[in-house]
């Protein structure tokens, strides 16, 4: 039998059973969060994802996540949107170091599926950072076991809990990692402009889609005009 995958809602009821994860291809638990670190303990799977209330995770990325972990007993994570703008699913797995990290973005929740052994082995979510509870775990995960990142779709919406706020103090956060932007923060502001320039370039295209679907529209309301007065 696979292991089973505990998924955690914050602040909700869970949903139905499998709901859009038909295709997980393991068992699933459901779980209300209440803080994070209290969820994990409550779970009962070797595999472990946090989903926002009201955005199910994509279960394709869900499927080949558990696949990688399963299939790579040395791996401690796999998650979603590393240095690059994702093009497609199921691109080929590339390592998941502190650059890729602290380039993506930090207001939104990115699909992590972790090991909760790993999770117990350097020492969980440190709740007292007012932001980047998420960001900090997965730094000191990366520092100690390897992990990887897949290609997904683009994260929505604000982070978990109370973590991802605009208003939130990121101060405490950079104190404690401030020494890997010294090492990296070169290469961590380049990969945040080229994330914001695809964006960017992206925002244009749906634009211009729109524009062309509102002219179509337009068309075909003045064809359905001039049929009605015949």
């Amino acid at each position: 039998m696979s292991a089973l995958l505990s998924l955690m809602v914050p602040g909700a009821t869970p949903p139905g059973p499998l709901d859009g994860l038909r295709t997980v291809g393991r068992p699933v638990e459901w779980i209300a969060a209440s803080t994070r670190n209290q969820s994990v303990r409550a779970a009962r799977g070797d595999l472990c994802a946090f989903q926002p209330d009201g955005q199910p995770l994509d279960g394709s990325f869900l499927e080949q996540a558990c696949r990688l972990l399963d299939q790579r007993s040395e791996l401690a994570l796999v998650t979603g949107f590393g240095d690059r703008v994702p093009a497609a699913l199921g691109g080929e797995p590339a390592q998941l170091g502190e650059t890729a990290l602290l380039a993506r973005p930090m207001s939104s929740h990115v699909p992590t599926v972790f090991r909760r052994a790993a999770w117990e082995q350097v020492g969980g979510f440190d709740e007292s950072l007012p932001a980047g509870q998420e960001l900090d775990l997965w730094l000191r995960v990366v520092d100690v076991a390897p992990a990887v990142v897949i290609e997904t779709a683009l994260p929505s919406g604000r982070a978990l809990f109370d973590a991802a706020a605009p208003e939130a103090d990121w101060g405490p956060f950079w104190a404690r990692h401030a020494h890997r932007l010294q090492r990296c923060g070169r290469a961590v502001l380049l990969a945040k402009e080229r994330i914001f320039r695809e964006l960017e370039r992206r925002a244009r295209v749906v634009h211009l889609e729109r524009q062309a679907l509102e002219c179509l529209s337009a068309t075909l309301e003045q064809r359905e005009a001039s049929l009605a007065r015949r």
